[in-house]
């Protein structure tokens, strides 16, 4: 009971990223800027430990010179960046990554059997015998069994939205793959675009889409990782006839629907089956697909295990951030249409379009919103509304507001009022159903959220970083930052309200790096925002914490005449070992 592992994990509404690469057909200097900004986990738990960040740079001398940040326990980065390119990883939230096969099962007394082809087969039973603390202390063996067949294990799963409940096999192609260090390893050496494309191509590990850009301009969307190699028409062959089961139930009663090859082993996707996107323009991506990544353009149909654009393959699939609307990809499509309104780019101008702080659900639906004061309105609306009215319709440290419509969205959002394109183009936007019927349901929306605040003694203007924030040597200092849901580009998931305010991060901007060249030479300036240091005071967090709340990030030395000149707050040097004469470094680790 006392084990954090006995407890349910707890869906904390999606998980995402950022990123933004500019090419040199847009950029001020021809080369390329990459603002990267994967977002993680501010507060560890027993369940996020994977996705908790920490930074580093790596440099062996004459072999490896690599630096960025990646998820704890991880050696490689993830978002990084060396002399020559620079990446930013995102959460491949649109990809199915594996499928399963619905298996038709029987039991004939203590004999288990399955349909293939029309033929009954027999399964195998596997025991595994595993010792297991008792209560009483002792350790005891205890024998599980599992039934097999020629795809693997098979599992009962209970009934679940758009899955239904039976024996499934899963088909990963996926599994024995421990190439994520080769592929990001390799990603590391590449000294052009192109390059690290390549390298992503040749090492498929960890499932992941990046965006990478060079210093000659070059930019481009690749995707990591191996998926199904399955293409729609043969999803509708063999999907499941349940118009509730979701695309990737396949039905597990046929041989041909196991996309596996004669050794069982899982059938491989080529490079060709990927939608990779070379590009000198803008390439932007807020965990969604690779189908509107590229701005201003349309990528042509790759097969939906890539991402859904097609109504006969909407069945279960979020569009992005396991979202079924993604306000942060419209967002993001406007701010980069006002970009290159404005000319040239410029690393000055691009920080904005996270720092900013725009609400896109407010800057789109408010106005109508604030229409309805004067239908059948009760005192709770009309107080809402004079809050709404004057707020900037931002997620600033100090806009007032934007805690009375965050908690107001939320019911929103839950109560379905929104209508998306299927296919998720930003440029369509999306609408609120402010039909006569849905008023009362919003107003009453907008009474709760008024009520909850009462309750929890808010007044409704309170300033949004007096309720977001992070303490630190007994200060607290004042957040910015919103929900994907009404997206924030500044991604910043609060846990749920309470009378103190958001009690923490669940996850958000954890590390933000903005990469560009001057004259040839690499110039990074980021920020990692918790500090490594989850809540543990020390110069370093109270530092990074006060820079983002401030909204300022610091160049980092790179180059050996950077380091040299860099301000050592400690170092450690790590010599030859004693014990079995390793030279284990010929440098000192500087921290800085």
């Amino acid at each position: 009971d006392d084990s954090p592992h006995a407890r349910p994990i707890e869906v904390e509404g999606g998980f995402g990223s950022n990123a933004w690469a500019y090419g040199g057909d847009v950029v001020e200097g021809k080369h390329a800027i990459l603002l990267g900004n994967p977002h993680s986990a501010w507060k560890r738990t027993p369940h996020q430990q994977r996705i908790y960040m920490h930074q580093y740079h790596l440099t062996i001398p004459g072999e490896l010179d690599v630096a960025g940040t990646s998820f704890l326990g991880f050696p490689f980065p993830m978002t990084g960046y060396n002399r020559h390119v620079a990446w930013s990883i995102l959460d491949a939230a649109t990809v199915t990554p594996f499928v399963l096969q619905k298996m038709a099962i029987n039991r004939v007394q203590d004999s288990w059997r399955y349909r293939m082809d029309d033929q009954e087969k027999a399964l195998s039973l596997k025991s595994i015998v595993i010792e297991v603390l008792e209560d009483s202390g002792q350790v005891a063996s205890h024998c599980y069994e599992f039934l097999e067949s020629e795809w693997g294990p098979l599992y009962y799963l209970p009934q679940r939205p758009g899955k239904p409940d039976g024996w499934y096999a899963i088909t990963n192609p996926g599994e024995h793959n421990a190439k994520g260090l080769d592929q990001f390893l390799a990603a590391a050496h590449a000294t052009s675009t192109r390059e690290f494309v390549t390298a992503i191509e040749h090492h498929r590990g960890i499932l992941c889409q990046l965006i990478v850009a060079d210093k000659a301009g070059d930019i481009a969307y690749v995707i990591a990782g191996n998926v199904p190699p399955i293409s729609d028409q043969e999803l509708e062959q063999y999907h499941v006839d349940d118009d509730s089961a979701a695309f990737n139930v396949l039905d597990g009663t046929r041989s041909c629907a196991s996309l596996r090859d004669t050794n069982g082993h899982p059938l491989i996707a080529p490079t060709s089956f990927y939608p990779t996107i070379l590009s000198r323009g803008i390439i932007h991506n807020t965990n969604n697909s690779y189908k509107f990544t590229e701005y201003g353009k349309t990528q042509p149909d790759y097969p939906s295990v890539f991402g859904q654009h097609k109504e006969n393959y909407q069945i279960g699939k979020p569009i992005a951030a396991k979202l079924h609307y993604d306000p942060r990809l419209i967002m993001s499509a406007q701010r980069m249409k006002e970009l290159l309104a404005e000319g040239p780019i410029t690393a000055e101008k691009v920080l904005p379009v996270i720092f900013d702080n725009r609400n896109y659900a407010a800057e789109t639906f408010l106005d109508d919103l604030l229409m309805l004061e004067n239908v059948h309105s009760s005192q709770a609306v009309q107080r809402a509304c004079q809050v709404l009215r004057r707020w900037d319709r931002k997620n600033n440290s100090q806009s007032k507001g934007a805690l009375l419509f965050h908690q107001f969205w939320n019911r929103i959002v839950q109560k379905k009022l929104l209508r998306v394109p299927s296919n998720g183009d930003p440029e369509l936007g999306s609408q609120l159903d402010i039909s006569p019927k849905h008023i009362p349901i919003i107003l009453q929306a907008l009474e709760e959220t008024v009520c909850e605040l009462d309750c929890l003694g808010f007044v409704l203007d309170k300033a949004w970083g007096e309720v977001l924030y992070q303490t630190t040597g007994g200060v607290q200092i004042p957040l910015h930052g919103g929900s994907y849901q009404e997206g924030l580009l500044n991604g910043e998931m609060p846990a749920p309200l309470c009378e103190t305010g958001f009690p923490y991060i669940l996850f958000g901007s954890a590390y933000i790096q903005l990469v560009t060249w001057q004259e040839g030479e690499l110039v990074v300036h980021a920020l990692l925002s918790h500090g490594q240091r989850d809540g543990v005071e020390s110069l370093g967090r109270t530092a990074q914490l006060t820079l983002f709340a401030n909204k300022q990030l610091y160049r980092i030395p790179y180059s050996k005449q950077d380091l040299d000149m860099a301000d050592v707050i400690d170092a450690l040097t790590l010599s030859r070992s004693s014990r079995d004469n390793r030279e284990i470094a010929t440098s000192p680790i500087k921290l800085t």
